[in-house]
């Protein structure tokens, strides 16, 4: 998964250049600064046009999330409707992953994100480990790679963070 924030054009020669492996395009491609508190400055098919160019390449594929940003109506977000439908024709169903926005609220990827689905697995991790295991990659392996990469990205920096927090209210820095 590699979040491209809008840098399309470097992430491109690394897709020409590695074919063998696997891009998946997260967050539609956008930035999280891009219209953050906000609407995004562009309408929507201006961020999936970017998108297009990585189609002839099949190891490519892209996480539909952040999507209600790119409206710029009200729901049921009709504009950007469109435009799944779009890169549903472009990629293909098996080239898409759908990526749940509830993680944009504040303390949602830390606590809410444990929600365990039925098997205990939390949502966030479960996706993760369907899409990996949707390009080929064996199920122990994208468990594994998973809960590593939740482990480092999500969870421990909370802990650090907190640890720092502490650390600056008991030395009055805070």
């Amino acid at each position: 998964m590699i979040y491209a924030a809008g840098r399309h054009k470097a992430l491109m020669r690394y897709v020409r250049q590695f074919d063998d492996v696997l891009f998946i395009v997260d967050h539609c491609g956008l930035s999280v600064q891009d219209g953050f508190g906000g609407r995004l400055r562009q309408p929507a098919a201006f961020y999936i046009d970017a998108l297009m160019p990585y189609a002839p390449f099949p190891n490519v594929a892209v996480k539909w999330s952040h999507a209600p940003r790119l409206s710029r109506e009200t729901y049921p977000y009709r504009d950007v409707t469109e435009q799944l439908l779009r890169m549903i024709d472009t990629f293909g169903v098996e080239r898409l992953m759908w990526g749940s926005d509830f993680t944009r609220l504040r303390w949602v990827p830390v606590v809410g994100g444990l929600a365990p689905l039925p098997g205990g697995i939390p949502v966030v991790e479960a996706s993760y480990i369907s899409g990996l295991t949707l390009f080929g990659v064996p199920q122990d392996q994208a468990v594994v790679t998973t809960l590593l990469f939740r482990a480092c990205t999500s969870y421990l920096p909370a802990l650090w963070g907190y640890g720092a927090w502490r650390s600056l209210r008991r030395h009055d820095l805070l």
